[in-house]
């Protein structure tokens, strides 16, 4: 009988003990310096998990190193389920922290991560830091963060520590190797409402939407930032009237984990019914292509993802491009340094017009910009301002300016002018996303006019023209004629220099027969034409008497069109004298 207890309680706990001795799901070591490593698990039943991790954490004087990190993903939601947390350390030398933990996980698919990115923390604020080959993986951090006093600690950081990341998952289940990951992630994405996922450097991606009826999105989104500038980020425009209803800031968003940079939002937005566009755009490192600084948890959904539409049935994918090329009136675009576009159109009817305008500037200063005047009588209706402008991606002088403008009927011309550097194809800095709209586009915009009520025509085939001479250089006196068969009014739009009641780059008129100055462009007759106070416009109606006239522009050795010493006039290309007739 005792011989049978016995053996029951032998079975028993031989039972017990095979329960407890989960075998190894999931291994990570030989992990080497910058690497992101990426394996995944299933489980088909819940079930405690059991982790033993060893990652390097170093702490002194108010500093923090992470050079070991690994965590684990839900993989359908996405949310980090357990990470690495070193509580035991020795004060001031770099130390293998060692963690062991047993947590408790449903059944489904687990994405597992380590990171031998290196990043510090002081006051609590997380940065990368990079280590030069000369001193191996970790020594040349700590020459930087503590001194020459901790040289000895270099050696035992290559050889000791970096041997000892590692990783061990037990539990009973299905391993996942990174390709299953990958094909998994994309399950995940295609049961979104809509993904726009960045995997490289410089990517602009977009997507056009329609919202039937006000609706509430839940918006995932991924990318790089710091407090007053976005590197990538994605963006929610409507474009009905071309405003941002939504953007990824570091203000609106919490750390991603890793370095600092990273920034995460996962939050509920909501929006009136009408028609969006979703951007998604990455600057030139920090991707899923190649990290510089440690990634994100979440580092293969970089990008931005609606994962939910509430009511599904309000929304509805559609083509969508920044503008429209069917309904686009005049392209000035791809435009390189130091050189002026131009283009004249007519609306028969009053339109809604999109402007869409990449320029350069910085300071509240344009340097590269477009603008557009009512044709007839020379006034600026339109001009790009910084202050107006958004950021266009790449370098933070990279400008957009997009919008819809009302115009009236009538004729205009619209320019663009750059000045001696960084523009399209001869960047002196990261170009703008969508580079090749670089300079003004004008399209028409959703209020019903069509192409039909439009008609085009170069600058300089306007016949109410009598006499133009433009775009005049320093120290020129240029000359032209026009004759008048009755006696008329004329505009005249003179752009020149003056100073304190002097005029030193101006314009005049002549009879012909007599020689007779008929109208000069006097200090006091002009207005301030933008730019330096020494900007000055004559933009008004005379009357002549028919007749033969000579007409004359003279500047000097100074401050003249692509010339400038001073801030240019609001319209620069004009800058000498152009006479009209005047419409009745």
């Amino acid at each position: 009988m005792k011989t049978g207890v016995m053996l029951v309680l032998l079975l028993s706990l031989l039972f017990l003990n095979s329960l407890g001795a989960q075998s190894t799901l999931l291994k990570m070591d030989n992990i080497y310096p910058d690497e992101l490593r990426i394996a995944g698990f299933e489980l088909s039943s819940p079930q405690p998990v059991k982790i033993e991790a060893t990652g390097v954490y170093q702490r002194e004087e108010g500093y923090e190193l992470i050079a070991g990190n690994c965590w684990i993903l839900d993989a359908e939601s996405r949310e980090v389920i357990w990470s690495f947390k070193p509580v035991d350390y020795r004060m001031g030398r770099p130390d293998g922290q060692h963690q062991k933990d047993r947590i408790e996980l449903g059944d489904g698919i687990y994405e597992v991560y380590y990171s031998t990115f290196s990043y510090y923390s002081n006051d609590n604020i997380w940065r990368n830091r990079h280590f030069p080959d000369n001193h191996g993986f970790f020594g040349t951090f700590f020459q930087w963060l503590f001194g020459d006093r901790h040289r000895w600690w270099w050696g035992r950081l290559d050889r000791e520590l970096y041997r000892e990341l590692k990783l061990e998952i037990k539990a009973e289940g299905k391993p996942l190797s990174k390709t299953e990951v990958f094909t998994n992630q994309e399950k995940v994405r295609q049961k979104t409402a809509l993904s726009l996922i960045a995997d490289r450097d410089d990517k602009y991606i977009y997507r056009g939407f329609i919202l039937k009826k006000p609706a509430e999105i839940k918006v995932y989104c991924l990318g790089e930032a710091y407090r007053h500038e976005n590197f990538d980020y994605g963006w929610i425009l409507n474009t009905g009237n071309r405003r941002r209803v939504w953007e990824l800031t570091y203000s609106n968003s919490e750390p991603a984990g890793g370095a600092e940079k990273n920034r995460l939002v996962r939050e509920t937005i909501s929006l009136p019914a009408g028609e969006y566009a979703v951007f998604y755009a990455t600057d030139d490192s920090h991707s899923p292509q190649q990290w510089n600084s440690a990634p994100a948890f979440d580092a293969y959904f970089w990008g931005l993802i609606f994962w939910e539409v509430q009511p599904a049935s309000a929304f509805q994918s559609h083509d969508f491009q920044p503008v429209d090329q069917d309904r686009e009136i005049l392209s000035l675009t791809g435009v390189r340094n130091s050189e002026v576009r131009s283009g004249g159109f007519s609306l028969k009817n009053p339109a809604d017009l999109h402007l869409y305008a990449i320029g350069e500037g910085r300071d509240h200063e344009m340097y590269d910009y477009g603008w557009i005047v009512n044709a007839q009588t020379r006034e600026i209706v339109w001009k790009m301002n910084y202050d107006v402008t958004v950021h266009a991606g790449g370098s933070s002088k990279n400008r957009l300016q997009d919008e819809i403008v009302s115009f009236p009927a009538g004729k205009y011309m619209a320019y663009f002018i750059t000045d001696g550097s960084h523009s399209y194809q001869e960047w002196n800095a990261d170009p703008p996303y969508g580079q090749q709209h670089y300079g003004l586009t004008v399209a028409l915009g959703q209020d019903g006019v069509s192409l039909k009520d439009v008609d085009t025509f170069a600058e300089f085939e306007d016949p109410a023209v009598l006499a133009r001479m433009i775009r005049v250089r320093d120290s020129e006196q240029v000359q032209d004629n026009f004759r008048l068969e009755e006696d008329s009014e004329v505009r005249i739009y003179a752009l020149g220099e003056g100073w304190q009641g002097e005029m030193y780059d101006y314009a005049w008129i002549t009879e012909k027969e007599t020689g007779q100055v008929v109208w000069k462009m006097s200090y006091r007759l002009t207005d301030h034409a933008g730019g330096a106070r020494k900007n000055r416009l004559f933009n008004n109606v005379v009357f002549l008497k028919k007749g033969d006239y000579e007409v004359y522009y003279r500047t000097d050795d100074s401050h003249s069109f692509e010339e400038w010493n001073d801030l240019p006039p609001n319209d620069p290309v004009s800058w000498g004298i152009t006479i009209y007739r005047v419409s009745e």
